[in-house]
Parts: C-alpha cells; structure tokens; sequence
C-alpha cells in the first residue's frame, strides 16, 4: 500500500527521470510524460530546484504569452561513493547523481584466507581515502552504495550470506561503514542494484514486471514486480546460480553439488576451454597469459568469444 510520503517519493523519481531522459524541459512537458498534475509538478520541482538536483537551462520558445524555463538534472549536485564487491577483488569509486564514474580508487584484492575482518579495514581506509582525495573537487558526498554477490538484507544493511566469500554471514556492513566513515550507506545485493539502474537509465522501457540475468564470476538474477524490486520473504529472490542441477556434478562453494553457475559461470567458461584444448591443441598463448596473471574474466571470455567466431574449434 502506497503511502503519501512513498507516493511523492516516486512522483519526485519518475520527474527526475523523465528530466534527465530528456536532458531539458519545461514543466508542462514534465506534466505530460509523468502524467501528474501540474500543481504537483510544480510543487516537486521547485523542491528539486532548493536542492540544486534540478537547475533551470534558460527558456523554450515562446507558443503564446511568456516564455517557459527549461529544466535540466544537474548530475554534479552530490557525489556517491560506489562499493562493488566481488569475488575476487572490491573496487571503490565516485559517481556523479547520473552514475558516471568521476573518480577512480583503489582496487582492494582478496589474500587467500584473508579475514572479514582486515577485509572491512582494507574498504574502511580505501572510502577514506577516496574522501579526502576529492574532497576540494567533489565537497558534497550524498552516500554510500555497497553492492554484494549474495544474500543481504538491504532494510537493516546486513550481509547474511555471501556464499564464494568465506565467513561472511550476518555481517552488520551497513553499521559498520557508516560508523567509520560518518556517511549514510546502503548496500544492496548487486543484481538488485543493476536492475534498479536498468530501470533509472529506462532500459527496461517503462515496463513493470521485468527479469534480468547475469553471467559473470557467478549466475544471478533480478526481478521487477509492479515497478519495484521484489527481494522475496528472505532475500533470496533472483538466487539462481545455486541451484543443483547435477546432484553428481562439481562440488559446489555454497555447499552443493552440480549447481548452475558450477556449469555456466566465467569461470566455467574458462574450464571448458582448457579441458577442450587437451584434445584441440594447446591453449592460445594469450589465455592462458591472461589467467595467469588473474586478468579480469569478463574480458577474457569475451576474447574465448571472438576466437570462437575466427574459427578456433576449442
């Protein structure tokens, strides 16, 4: 059930949305598109303009009478530290209001064995660090986001399981961040996170029920329903990539045998190759450079991709 004050929330997003899709406009277009009334409009836009998220861009011509100003998302208003953890390595990074990158951090790789706890030092000192490296270019930072490869509940800001990262279960992060570093957080499973983005950038075109999958250093999934993202009775929505499909396949991190990411992860992708070169040949020379130097999986999957598309049968 909406609330009034969830109600103006999404009215306030779906203006800023449409500003931002559109780069300029005047209110009454604002009106159009969102379908909201123009005393709401109005009203909301005025509040976006004290907070510097919205900055007037001089005026539309003229079909009659004065002039109407033109609108603009001014994406330089806050700054947003931006988490990414993953498998092997947790970037730290600062975005603008429209998710563009500004600042590059530090990159934070994993030991072998490494504690949570040294692990939330190492992310502690690095958001610090990025904090008063840019603090005189980029003085307003409105937050920051964490985003996770496992089970978390967002509401109380708790890591419950994350199952390729050892120990990691009911980690209060949330508190944690905020306590060392003074700046309201968030954190978020990472699929979660990108369907949210997916959404704010309009990719999923404005349609409610939306679902949006991964392959990368695991499997996952993300679910839309009526507009929001729908995180299931414990959090677990979307949790694809531990489901056994082999109960006689590989052993699995989670615990399980035979689960889907154990067969369709970068990962695995990799392990097909190099199991397909002892009868096809020997490994290209820049695969295997690639692995041994722990280069990003992405990006060598997507070099397996084009040999395959020149011809190299494995």
């Amino acid at each position: 059930m909406l609330t009034t004050a969830l109600l103006r929330k999404n009215n306030m997003l779906e203006i800023l949305k449409v500003i931002k899709q559109k780069h300029v406009m005047t209110r009454p277009e604002i009106a159009h598109l969102t379908k909201l009334t123009t005393v709401t409009v109005s009203t909301l836009v005025g509040e976006l303009i004290r907070k510097n998220i919205v900055v007037e861009e001089g005026f539309a011509n003229s079909i009659g009478g004065r002039k109407p100003a033109l609108y603009r998302f001014n994406n330089d208003a806050y700054h947003i530290v931006g988490v990414n953890i993953r498998m092997s390595a947790i970037s730290v990074d600062l975005f603008d209001l429209g998710a563009n990158k500004v600042f590059t951090g530090n990159t934070i790789h994993f030991k072998l064995d490494q504690s949570v706890e040294n692990t939330i030092t190492a992310m502690e000192r690095s958001i610090l660090k990025l904090v008063e490296d840019t603090k005189e270019q980029y003085p307003n930072i409105l937050g920051i986001g964490i985003t996770l490869p496992g089970r978390v509940d967002y509401e109380n800001g708790v890591v419950c399981h994350l199952t390729n990262l050892k120990n990691w279960v009911n980690i209060p992060l949330r508190d944690i961040i905020e306590k060392a570093t003074g700046i309201r957080t968030y954190i978020e499973r990472d699929t979660n996170s990108h369907i949210s983005y997916l959404k704010w950038l309009d990719i999923t075109e404005g349609r409610c029920n939306v679902l949006y999958c991964t392959i990368g250093e695991g499997i996952g999934a993300a679910v839309l329903i009526d507009g929001g993202v729908y995180h299931g009775e414990h959090g677990l929505a979307g949790e694809v990539g531990h489901t056994s499909l082999d109960p006689d396949g590989p052993r699995c991190n989670c615990g399980n045998s035979g689960c889907v990411e154990m067969f369709t992860s970068n990962r695995a992708i990799l392990e097909y190759y190099l199991e397909a070169c002892k009868s096809l040949g020997e490994p290209a020379p820049e695969i295997v450079d690639r692995m041994r130097d722990d280069a990003d999986e992405a990006d060598t999957v997507d070099l397996l991709a084009g040999r395959a598309m020149q011809g190299d049968a494995a």
